[in-house]
């Protein structure tokens, strides 16, 4: 797995990116100017672009403060895990058994189905509410 940029990294980037030639060699093309950089801050060019644009930025204004705090939060939620409630376990159970009882259905066709029946938000669910009533 490829390693996260640090803030460090993210700074030296946002500072590369906003100068305008490297050593005397005059105005690069973005091309070229990104394997420059990724081999300053070595990193792959691929992951400079992922950064920059897939974060929200462009060339010129790409933030390694915002950055840094966007990764962070995305990472802080991505291990987050679903504690369902008895009422809604067994709202989730209660579909499950209504629709595994058709044999024609595959288990890819049941779990397709589950996905559009469930609540969009079961946490918030009214219809996990009905259930504890």
């Amino acid at each position: 797995m490829a390693d996260r940029l640090n803030l460090e990294k993210r700074i030296r980037l946002e500072t590369l990116l906003q100068m305008p030639s490297f050593n005397g060699l005059g105005p690069l093309s973005i091309k070229d100017k990104l394997k420059k950089i990724s081999e300053i801050i070595g990193v792959a060019k691929s992951t400079i672009y992922r950064e920059v644009v897939k974060r929200g930025f462009s060339y010129d204004n790409y933030s390694a403060r915002h950055a840094h705090a966007n990764s962070v939060h995305k990472v802080s939620i991505a291990n987050t895990h679903f504690k369902y409630t008895e009422a809604q376990k067994k709202l989730l159970l209660d579909l499950f058994k209504g629709y595994a009882t058709n044999k024609d259905w595959s288990p890819n066709a049941l779990l397709l189905r589950l996905k559009s029946e469930l609540p969009h938000d079961i946490k918030n669910s009214a219809a996990s509410d009905r259930v504890l009533e």
